[in-house]
């Protein structure tokens, strides 16, 4: 009921509408569920409809992006801690045990009132039997009867058995054959009546003080066993939550079989593709919309941007690493940078990915929830990058060693790899992950060699860019992160390297 309830407040706090389904994660079916129960209850029998119709599966996947709802609890694996706590079978009420307390519950209130009687009628009996007895003649009973009603009962009853007293002594007086009225008009008859009287309120204020004294330190322990078991239970609770998220994330982020599937999209030879499934695994394991991947190399300091989110739209093309040192540093030595120090301008989170000891990429997390930023979620993203810079380094290494990839020799890629990029290409600017702009070269009638075609064009592009040719000659030169509004500066580029060109189809599928 607490995830159920933890829902409802995020949806109203988002204002959420329509139907929602809400469920843990993982598929149980009744017949799960049943025979779990029946563990603890072997005489439950389950029966089904003969005309039950399978239903669609209901998913929650939107419902917890949208309000970031968590369930907590597992009730399939709590059923254990369910059946323990709470006893399934009713208590036996014992006859005996109910008089007992019905006894001492309606009683309770007139102990003081006949242990009262019972010791004055004690006490006068005392005085009975030792009336006679000169050792014990100037022993006054009723002194210590006074005394004990008040250290026992506080003191009203301690004034109550004082005036007892009185009416003891009083009685004792007359039957020695002495007129009342001479206890009554000499004072110095009335001292053993002030000390029953006394005695009695000043016993029994003394009682009640210590009572009031023992109560308040009561009341102080149990506000102290209260905090230090809410602190507990709270501990225990922090605990349990961080053990069941824990779990669930185990189970679904960084599991096993998730490092496999990783695996598995990353397994491919298309160092272009290898940068779109990054992206997409990045989302999905990081939970975050601000990723951004950029190709490095040694002889430039910028990074140029691959591949981003879709969400980024105004992130810059390419990041000059010398006007970020303390991220350059970390990069250069292979180790993930961590904006710990809030620097306007850098990303959250920055892994590179190496190779031979050098930055060939690197990967970043623009935004991060202060949340997410934790020690836990930088080790996550270490452990992806390392899956990707091995699926990474083994493309390159392909690329580097198929002759099939490039001609002869140059720069200047087979028209099936080319093709092959090209269509990896479109396929991020579909989902606005990426963008590029592809340039026909109108100087291959020109008796150019293609090796000289190849130093010509290295002299007018990027390290990002791509040159191919073509089943009948044409080369072709595709621009990352480039639009229509670049080209008079890329066309300048190409004229001075003696090459004319021409902006072509942007899907390819007309070349």
């Amino acid at each position: 009921m607490d995830d159920f309830a933890l829902f409802l407040t995020l949806g109203l706090e988002k204002r959420c509408s329509g139907i929602v389904h809400l469920y843990y994660g993982e598929e149980y079916t009744y017949a799960d569920a049943a025979s779990k129960i029946q563990q603890y209850l072997p005489s439950l029998k389950i029966s089904y409809l003969e005309n039950s119709l399978p239903r669609p599966r209901l998913q929650s996947r939107d419902t917890k992006a949208g309000v970031n709802w968590i369930p907590r609890h597992r009730w399939i694996s709590e059923l254990d801690e369910i059946f323990t706590r709470t006893s399934l079978k009713k208590e036996d009420r014992n006859f005996f045990k109910w008089i007992r307390g019905n006894i001492r519950r309606i009683f309770g209130k007139a102990i003081p009132w006949i242990e009262m009687i019972l010791f004055a009628a004690i006490t006068e009996g005392l005085l009975r039997m030792t009336d006679n007895d000169a050792m014990f003649r100037f022993v006054d009973y009723w002194l210590f009867y006074v005394i004990l009603m008040g250290t026992l009962h506080g003191a009203p009853f301690g004034t109550m058995a004082g005036m007892i007293a009185c009416i003891g002594y009083a009685a004792s007086w007359r039957e020695s054959g002495r007129d009342l009225y001479l206890l009554l008009y000499n004072m110095d008859n009335w001292l053993p009546l002030l000390m029953y009287l006394l005695s009695g309120g000043l016993f029994g204020f003394l009682h009640d003080r210590t009572a009031e004294t023992m109560t308040a330190i009561q009341i102080e322990k149990e506000q102290r066993v209260e905090e230090t078991e809410f602190i507990e239970t709270m501990l225990k609770r922090v605990d349990a939550d961080r053990n069941s998220l824990q779990e669930q994330v185990v189970r679904y982020r960084d599991s096993y079989g998730r490092i496999y599937a990783i695996t598995q999209e990353l397994d491919t030879l298309q160092p272009e593709q290898v940068f779109l499934s990054t992206l997409g695994i990045l989302e999905d394991v990081m939970q975050n919309k601000s990723v951004a991947l950029y190709s490095c190399s040694s002889s430039s300091s910028f990074a140029r941007m691959v591949v981003h989110s879709r969400e980024l739209i105004n992130l810059p093309k390419s990041i000059d690493m010398d006007k970020m040192p303390q991220m350059r540093e970390s990069i250069n030595r292979g180790e993930m940078f961590a904006n710990k120090q809030l620097i306007p301008g850098y990303p959250t989170f920055c892994t590179p990915i190496m190779q031979n000891d050098h930055p060939i990429a690197v990967i970043t997390l623009w935004e991060v929830p202060f949340e997410q930023q934790t020690l836990y979620h930088q080790n996550l993203l270490n452990v992806v990058s390392g899956l990707v810079q091995s699926a990474m380094i083994r493309a390159l290494y392909y690329f580097g060693t198929n002759p099939e990839i490039y001609i002869n020799d140059t720069h200047i890629m087979t028209a099936k790899a080319f093709r092959s990029t090209i269509s990896v290409y479109s396929k991020m600017r579909r989902q606005r992950a990426s963008s590029y702009l592809l340039l026909s070269i109108n100087n291959t009638t020109d008796n150019y060699s293609i090796r000289e075609l190849d130093q010509r064009i290295g002299r007018a592009i990027r390290s990002t860019d791509i040159a191919g040719q073509l089943e009948n000659g044409s080369i072709y030169v595709m621009l990352p992160q480039a639009t229509l509004d670049n080209f008079p500066q890329i066309e300048k580029r190409f004229l001075s390297a003696g090459l004319t060109c021409s902006v072509t189809s942007m899907e390819f599928t007309n070349v």
